[in-house]
């Protein structure tokens, strides 16, 4: 094979396991030590790399926590264009879900639950999440909406679901993730179709 054809995807590898590492690096520190008492500097250090290197992956200590959202939003839309467009909105949002955690790594002080503990723990993250959450919601309404359904109602069900999914990331983290987290999700979502009127024994 030519030699010349492969550097190209050696170089890519390499730079998605630093950046991995620099991820992997972070979140370890801020969960032991805190968000906000943690350098780039001793990041760096625990991934073995430069500072110069972290700056090329990532602007801020706020981009390690967020950097994947993208990822996850485009594997939404991707599910949704891909559902029936007539199915009701609660059905295909649990369809998105459950194909979003096909690659959730949900384990107890995995690197996901770390993630999200020091996402809960530290009011500044807490505040960005809430600002893509609302981007997010209009995403979705734009591939959700369809003629002859009210855009409140579509609105108001988007909103209840992430509602839904934040109660069932929050139970999960504060259990130590005793309970999978995806049908924690579903059974939320499911609660949600059935209908609040009806409380659950």
């Amino acid at each position: 094979m030519n030699e010349t054809a492969t550097a190209p995807g050696l170089r890519h590898r390499k730079k998605d396991r630093t950046r991995a590492n620099l991820q992997a690096a972070a979140i370890d520190l801020f969960f032991v030590q805190g968000f906000d008492t943690t350098t780039i500097d001793e990041i760096a250090a625990k991934a073995d790399v430069s500072q110069r290197t972290f700056f090329r992956y990532f602007k801020t200590k706020e981009d390690v926590m967020f950097s994947d959202a993208h990822v996850d939003l485009e594997t939404a839309q991707r599910l949704l264009s891909a559902g029936p467009a007539d199915q009701p909105i609660i059905e295909r949002i649990r369809a998105v879900v459950i194909g979003l955690a096909d690659g959730f790594s949900a384990e107890y002080l995995g690197e996901e639950f770390k993630r999200h503990k020091v996402i809960q723990t530290t009011p500044s993250l807490l505040a960005r999440q809430t600002e893509n959450s609302r981007n997010n919601e209009s995403l979705l309404f734009d591939a959700l909406k369809r003629p002859g359904l009210d855009d409140t109602f579509v609105r108001l069900v988007i909103a209840a679901s992430i509602a839904a999914l934040r109660v069932a990331m929050e139970t999960w983290l504060a259990n130590d993730a005793k309970e999978d987290l995806t049908q924690m999700a579903v059974k939320m979502l499911d609660g949600l179709s059935t209908g609040l009127g009806s409380e659950p024994a």
